[in-house]
């Protein structure tokens, strides 16, 4: 039997979602196993969201912090809970497209994608932007999930909890249903999960580390994570493991300029 994928706890407000998104920000050294020092960093916040993650960078000494999303809405309350937070001196947003980034090279020592890769439809484009903006010797921190192939791979679960409904069903039918569906975050309206699902870039495992190469970013820390935990044992099984890791978290660090 698959496990369905437990609902967070009920987010009422746009300002708990912020605030949800600033509380996993401080678990951020627990999610990649490493201590990131944002003290006197310039840091861009890629796929940032509603900007909790954004804010708390400032607030842990980052110089300065760039927030970067395509949803005008989202950039709008980011701006006005940094400020709320009182870390807008030190923040700036950009309503763009991570592929198309409108910023100098060698620009940041740290990138972080949290819970983006996977929405992306042209991925490989947005790593090879990080790579020209970030600055020798800086990292790119990457967690995503779940994965395309895993049973809620289309995200979709909270309005359809069918295991591999994306890859039983076609778009035309899930689009159908979403429809139909009632939004259960104050930040989600339906026609905004129809394009993010139709948008997804189906990334595999096995898509992300040919991207990686064609970086040339060294890796530093890679770990596929499953849940439950008991099913890691298929880990040792390359292509079975595919349709059940839940997340992919990893290092990148750029070592030379090419």
């Amino acid at each position: 039997m698959i496990p369905l994928i437990p609902r967070p706890k009920t987010i009422a407000t746009i300002n708990e979602y912020c605030e949800y998104e600033f509380h996993t920000a401080k678990e951020i050294n627990k999610t990649f196993k490493s201590q990131i020092v944002f003290q006197n960093m310039n840091v861009l916040d890629l796929g940032c969201g509603l900007g909790g993650q954004t804010a708390y960078f400032s607030l842990k000494g980052a110089n300065t912090v760039v927030g970067v999303d395509i949803n005008k809405k989202w950039i709008d309350i980011a701006a006005k809970y940094a400020k709320e937070k009182q870390a807008n001196k030190k923040v700036d947003f950009i309503l763009v497209d991570g592929a198309y980034l409108p910023i100098r090279e060698n620009n940041f020592d740290i990138i972080m994608m949290y819970d983006v890769l996977e929405h992306l439809p042209q991925a490989n484009k947005v790593l090879q932007e990080c790579k020209r903006v970030l600055k020798l010797s800086g990292f790119l921190y990457v967690s995503f999930g779940p994965p395309w192939l895993n049973p809620y791979g289309g995200h979709l679960w909270s309005h359809i909890p069918i295991p591999w409904c994306h890859l039983i069903f076609s778009e035309k039918t899930l689009a159908n249903v979403l429809k139909k569906s009632k939004s259960l975050l104050p930040i989600t309206e339906v026609g905004h999960e129809i394009t993010q699902f139709r948008n997804l870039g189906k990334m595999t495992i096995r898509k992300f580390k040919e991207m990686i190469k064609k970086t040339n970013l060294e890796i530093k820390f890679f770990e596929e994570r499953f849940k439950p935990r008991g099913l890691s044992i298929l880990g040792f099984f390359p292509f079975i493991k595919e349709f059940f890791i839940s997340s992919v978290v990893c290092i990148l660090k750029k070592t030379r300029k090419d």
